[in-house]
């Protein structure tokens, strides 16, 4: 059992975390311009939240467990997301607040869920199924979309 929470108030950070444990709970809050964070689970349950207030900023997870819920809340002016899901039961929420993003959801698991709601002004939306059961509902409330 473990539990990590990490808070970074520098200029410049880089976060790696590997879970190789039963049960974890990771929550990290960045308030920095430049930072870079890779997280790698090997856990039977997992919950991610994370929270960015940076300028620039690269996030890429990749989730390996049984059990996994992800939220993610952007408020930076550029940002890049990309998650890969392996796991049989995942549910997925993003929110997005920025001038320009691009995102790209890839789902390999037997049921998922895809809720998305885009406030930017330009967006461009990638989703790749590859699951039995599948439910998306996408809001947008952009100019160019």
């Amino acid at each position: 059992q473990c539990q990590a929470t990490t808070l970074y108030q520098s200029s410049q950070c880089q976060d790696t975390t590997l879970y190789q444990s039963s049960q974890c709970q990771a929550t990290t809050f960045y308030q920095s311009s430049q930072y870079q964070a890779s997280t790698l689970y090997q856990s039977s349950q997992c919950q991610a939240t994370t929270l960015y207030q940076s300028s620039q900023y690269q996030a890429t997870t990749l989730y390996q467990p049984s059990q996994c819920q992800a939220t993610t809340l952007y408020q930076s002016s550029q940002c890049q997301a990309t998650t890969l899901y392996q796991s049989s039961q995942c549910q997925a929420t993003t929110l997005y607040q920025s001038s320009q993003y691009q995102a790209t959801t890839l789902y390999q698991s037997s049921k998922c869920q895809a809720t998305t709601l885009y406030q930017s002004s330009q967006c461009q939306a990638t989703t790749l199924y590859q699951s039995s059961q599948y439910q998306a509902t996408t809001l947008y409330q952009s100019s160019q979309c």
